[in-house]
């Protein structure tokens, strides 16, 4: 509130002093002060954006207590009753507009990891269906390479049958894989996550 009156005060001023110059009484002191004023205009101008943002970024909400906070994205943790291939959690996803579930760095990777327990592993947004262990994130937005983070279990992924195309995530697993990656056969049933990011 200070900084919107402190700006509407310098558009006064500004706007005053434009006037007394057009009307020939223009001086060295004006305009010094002219451009001083109108510095000060802009500078309050970009930390009012800046503070907008701030606020916005803390408004991040989800749709319901079913979705589960963190950052600026929500995630919805699909058990074992609706276990479905990696294509079909796909479009569930979809359905509810959100999509599989990318992981970008460690912290979100322990976040997820900690929040829900199955023996079964969560499909993720990860395949590497078009070509073998070149692993993409795919979503509504196209695909996106997998990044400088991963978190594969040791030896994986391994293409066990020659099969495995599609990622999943260990919530828990006697507690010795949690939070590690696996390349499992994309017609299997699996719970999976879905995710919404909100733009800040």
């Amino acid at each position: 509130m200070h900084n919107l009156t402190s700006f509407s005060l310098i558009m006064v001023i500004v706007s005053a002093l434009i006037v007394r110059s057009d009307c020939q009484c223009s001086c060295t002191d004006i305009e010094a002060t002219k451009y001083l004023l109108l510095h000060e205009m802009y500078k309050l101008r970009s930390e009012m954006q800046t503070s907008s943002k701030k606020i916005d970024s803390t408004k991040v909400s989800c749709p319901d207590d079913t979705w589960k906070k963190y950052g600026n994205k929500c995630y919805r943790f699909v058990g074992e009753g609706d276990a479905s291939t990696w294509s079909d959690a796909k479009e569930k996803c979809r359905l509810i507009h959100g999509d599989l579930v990318r992981i970008e760095n460690k912290e979100e990777n322990d976040f997820i990891a900690n929040i829900r327990g199955s023996k079964y592993g969560y499909w993720i947004g990860l395949e590497d269906t078009q070509n073998e262990n070149d692993w993409q994130w795919r979503s509504s937005e196209g695909t996106q390479s997998l990044g400088n983070f991963s978190a594969w279990a040791p030896n994986e992924p391994n293409n066990m049958d020659g099969n495995e195309n599609c990622g999943v995530i260990y919530t828990y697993y006697d507690g010795v894989l949690k939070g590690q990656w696996n390349d499992e056969n994309c017609m299997h049933k699996n719970p999976y996550i879905c995710e919404i990011v909100k733009p800040l």
